[in-house]
This record gives structure tokens, sequence and C-alpha cells, in this order.
């Protein structure tokens, strides 16, 4: 594998790191994301994390660590955008909120995945392009259009080699949304229902909502060795973050525990034996890894990728919860569906709107600062469907 040149380090001090929902994102800041991914994919430190989701030896999906190895992942993501320019320094990756854009699909305000959502839009939507027979990763895709649209026009499967300059992708302005899967009872169920510690919560999770909405992107998002080609695919697992994060909050953090005891707590972290040879547990270090020729090399001890790792904790155990991650915590502005979820966690409810005043008055969970929920203002493009509307459609 071509060894690209070390990224310069990240120059000014930036505020408390907030990932908010696309729609929520300044313009300016929106723009900013997406030219940042493009200069990522023309020096080719986009592909290295393609690359490092190909190779994972087991860990990354169906495991105990799904919901960790992406966290990490996608931090480390999010720090090398960080490290492209003084200008991108202090840029944080957008989450596609598809569960409020489901909402707004069953309440007749979009027609499409595309038309309900603003985030597949901000990237390029999926009707600019061309069928094309290259393959990626020796997977042919000949039956989806190419979308060469910015920032897809920049894609590069192999730096320094004879770049696609798009990515194959679903056709989203046909595609309709997976209403039942995504429904706000459906994720808390998923969340919720059971308190059979974090193996069987990250399976849930893997199984519905993440995978049923990569295969409802289809073409590159569908397949996990290429998936992280589309950058559609970060925004999709801040969202998956996200459900980590109100499942934390809501059976966690009001158990109060030392970070010693948390690491042994089965609600916030369970090991597991992977292949049936590998044994993760809480002091095991994530496993991100990337060939360097033909060598799987921890993302920790490769020139160019180890600054965006540099003081990311090392261990499953210590990045758990997003706002105790040392000059890395981050935090989430969260509105809608799952500002409810957050907000008022088993007992949110057909009949609740995330607002901060309820947040305010919870006396279960004291110092609850760590994650944002705004007030909703627009309450009519948040309400959550009535039972006669769940009846009517199975999606509740």
């Amino acid at each position: 594998m071509q060894r690209l040149p070390v990224p310069p380090p990240p120059s000014p001090l930036c505020p408390p790191r907030i990932r908010r929902s696309w729609e929520a994102t300044s313009t300016n800041d929106q723009h900013l994301f997406v030219q940042a991914v493009a200069l990522a994919m023309d020096r080719g430190f986009h592909q290295l994390f393609v690359d490092i989701h190909a190779e994972t030896l087991g860990e990354a999906h169906d495991s105990c660590v799904f919901l960790l190895w992406h966290r990490k992942f996608i931090l480390g993501y999010e720090n090398m955008l960080r490290s492209l320019g003084r200008r991108f320094a202090c840029v944080t990756l957008p989450y596609f909120d598809y569960i409020q854009h489901n909402l707004n699909y069953l309440h007749g305000k979009c027609t499409s995945l595309e038309s309900c959502s603003p985030f597949l839009a901000g990237l390029g939507g999926s009707t600019s392009g061309h069928l094309s027979s290259q393959p990626l990763a020796g997977f042919a895709f000949s039956h989806f259009k190419c979308v060469d649209a910015f920032p897809a026009s920049h894609a590069c499967a192999v730096p320094g080699s004879d770049c696609m300059r798009c990515i194959p992708r679903g056709a989203w302005t046909r595609t309709y949304f997976n209403s039942t899967a995504l429904s706000f009872t459906s994720i808390k169920r998923v969340l919720f229902d059971a308190d059979d510690g974090m193996t069987a919560l990250s399976l849930r999770i893997e199984r519905s909502p993440h995978d049923v909405f990569h295969f409802t992107l289809s073409a590159a998002l569908a397949n996990f060795v290429v998936a992280a080609l589309d950058p559609v695919f970060y925004g999709h697992h801040a969202t998956i973050d996200i459900l980590a994060a109100i499942h934390h909050r809501c059976r966690v953090r009001p158990l109060k525990l030392t970070k010693e005891q948390a690491k042994l707590h089965p609600g916030n972290f369970q090991g597991c034996v992977i292949n049936n040879t590998m044994v993760v547990k809480a002091t095991s270090p994530v496993g991100l890894r990337l060939p360097v020729d033909g060598v799987p090399t921890s993302v920790d001890e490769y020139a160019v990728t180890r600054p965006w790792f540099q003081h990311v904790p090392l261990t499953y155990g210590d990045i758990a919860d997003t706002t105790n991650l040392g000059v890395h915590s981050y935090r989430y502005n969260l509105t809608g569906l799952l500002g409810t979820l957050y907000s008022h966690c088993d007992h949110a409810s057909m009949n609740h709107t995330a607002n901060m005043e309820l947040q305010a008055n919870s006396e279960d969970y004291e110092d609850d600062d760590q994650h944002v929920v705004m007030d909703v203002t627009d309450v009519d493009s948040h309400n959550i469907p009535s039972t006669r509307e769940c009846e009517l459609t199975y999606a509740c």
C-alpha cells in the first residue's frame, strides 16, 4: 500500500465538540464538512478508512464490540478531517437523523428516501451520474448509478491511480423507508425492552436499524467491505452512536459507577469470544487495523493514521462514555424523536416531544448536561404518530 505523507497536527483550539444533525448544522458548516471530505479523498486519507473498515478480523461486526469499534472508527475519521488544515480544525461529523425523516415520510411531508433526507442531497444525492462496470474491491455495481456529484466526484478507490470519481448509489428518489424498523416504538424497543447487557444490545442495534438502513441505502453502502467509501456512512454511524449514548445515559449513568466499576458492569461493557479464538475484554485494545505492505497494522502504530488516534482511549472499556474521552470527548445536540428518547428513556411515549424544560425538571438524573436536547419550536414537524396512524401503517 502506498505510504502517504503524515498529516499536519491540528492547530487552533476548538470549542467543545458537539455533533449536530445535518439540518441543525449551519450552511457554512455543511459546506465545510463536504469540502473536508472531498479534500480527504484527494489526499488518499478517506480511502484509508475504507481499508480500516474492511480489515476488522471480526471485531467490527457481529460482535459484542460493534458499537464501540465504530465509535473509535468515526472519531478517528472526524479527527482526520480536522487535521486537513486550519479552516477544518473544528469540523464535526453531522448525524443523519433518518429516524425523524422516517416520521416525516409517514406524515406525507416527503415521498422518498432522498426527498425526506437533506443529508443525502447535501452529499450529492443519487441522480447525477452514469452506469459503470468498474469494480470496487472486486465487487461489481454495474446496475447502480455511479454518482459523480460533489463530493463523490472526488472518490478514489486507489489513490494515485486512475480514480473512478464517482460512488455507486441506490435509486434514492425511488426508495422508501422501512418504516417499521425505523419507527419510534421499534427504536425504543431495541434500546429498552430488554435489560440483558451490552452484547445483546449491540447485536440488536446492529440488526436494526443499522443493517436495515445500510440495505435500504443499497449499492456501495450495502456492501460492508466498501461502504465506508460513501461519506453517507459516517452520518449513518453517528446516528448509531447516538443510540448507544442514549442507552448509556438511561441505563448506566444513574448507577453512578466509578470508571473501574463501569468496566465490569454488563450494562456498560460485556466481553466475548470472536471467531472462537479472540477473547475481547474491557482491557482489550480497540482493533482498528489497515493493511500496510500486506500486513495488518494498528492505526496507533502506522505513521499516517497515528496522529488521528493520538490520545483517543486505546481500550474498549475506556470508550464507553462519549463525554469522558479526554481531549476527544464529544456530545450530541439532539432534537425530535432522538431527543425524546434521551430525555425520557423508558418513559418516552407518543405524547412526549423533546424539550429542555422536561430535561431540566428530571430528578432522576442529576447534572444531566452532557448531551444537549434542544427545544422543539416546530412541534408539528416532530409529532409522533397517533395510535391510529400506527394501526394504518404497521409502522409502530
